[in-house]
């Protein structure tokens, strides 16, 4: 299980740096959200926002890195909506809005929520 959230922690990473390598140089704020974490709370799909968008982008590295896991309910449809409907997503109608999911197990899961219904909700928000 550690060589997979290493590599999923080092292909975020790389995401983000080809991110900060396009020109013009964007404004880039990052977000993070972990789920599938028996320490977080089932009330909420087992989903904790660890940081709201920020430009802070050590903040996130440190948070990204930092993390463990002690195994848990995988549910993507929670963690998708959760980001869609709790996080600060900008306004701005050219803004490119990402949201990427790393996790091990299927994306069906989630006995209460489609994982298509949060794609479709985030897509609605003009998130890709």
């Amino acid at each position: 299980m550690r060589s997979l959230i290493d590599a999923a922690r080092l292909s975020l990473w790389d995401v983000v740096n080809e991110l900060l390598m396009a020109e013009p140089q964007p404004l880039l704020r990052v977000a993070l959200l972990t789920y599938g974490n028996t320490a977080n709370d089932p009330k909420l799909g087992w989903v904790r926002v660890e940081t709201d968008f920020t430009e802070n982008l050590d903040l996130v590295s440190e948070r990204l890195f930092a993390l463990t896991t002690a195994g848990g309910q995988e549910y993507v449809a929670r963690v998708l909506q959760t980001a869609v409907e709790e996080l600060s997503w900008t306004d701005s109608y050219d803004a490119l809005k990402l949201a990427f999911v790393a996790g091990n197990e299927k994306a069906d899961q989630d006995p209460k929520l489609d994982f298509r219904d949060s794609g479709r909700l985030a897509v609605d928000e003009g998130i890709s």
